[in-house]
């Protein structure tokens, strides 16, 4: 398995996405933003220190993602993840930023597969290079390549990177899939297949 750099920055989240992730949850289940705020005090007290476009540590992501999974299953997992998308993409620090991108490269499905990995780089560092190797009409392969070994042991944590490339679907109003191809040495595969026009 392939070793961090000494220099690699640690897997990280920003503290604005993981707040937007906490307002999803707590929207959601009452029973599971209850549970959330129980088991995980220390994590949202260290958010609440924090500032906006801060790094936190990935593992608040981990846990929060292992905690849905535990208590809601897929489903739940699901709902938060395309809640926090949707907020984040709509929010005013990441919705400008989001205007730009689509003025400059459109919409579509084929377009937004090509600057989704940028847009995951402002909010994720030192979890992966996102890169599309394979794109086709109405499909494309989505590549993580670098995962850190905590992130590929979380089956809830693949299965929400799942669910947020669904997100993309559901932004440009297209039915599709997003199926889990492989994982293994750092490095996480996924098929996005969507609906051509007619």
């Amino acid at each position: 398995m392939p070793r961090r750099s000494e220099d690699a920055p640690a897997p990280a989240v920003r503290a604005h996405y993981l707040s937007l992730a906490w307002s999803a949850l707590e929207a959601g289940d009452p029973s599971l933003a209850a549970r959330a705020r129980q088991c995980l005090a220390d994590s949202r007290a260290e958010l609440e220190r924090a500032r906006g476009l801060q790094w936190l540590p990935i593992e608040h992501l981990l846990a929060m993602s292992e905690l849905a999974f535990e208590l809601g299953g897929a489903e739940c997992t699901r709902a938060l993840v395309l809640d926090t998308m949707g907020a984040a993409l709509g929010s005013p620090l990441w919705g400008r930023i989001l205007r730009m991108t689509i003025g400059a490269f459109g919409l579509g499905p084929a377009a937004v597969v090509r600057w989704a990995p940028g847009v995951y780089r402002l909010a994720f560092r030192g979890t992966g290079a996102m890169r599309v190797p394979q794109q086709a009409p109405g499909r494309a392969e989505v590549v993580f390549e670098g995962v850190p070994p905590q992130c590929l042991a979380a089956e809830p944590y693949l299965a929400a990177l799942g669910y947020a490339l669904e997100y993309f679907l559901v932004l440009t109003e297209r039915q599709g899939s997003v199926t889990l191809l492989g994982c293994e040495e750092g490095r996480v595969r996924y098929l996005v297949q969507y609906a051509l026009p007619d």
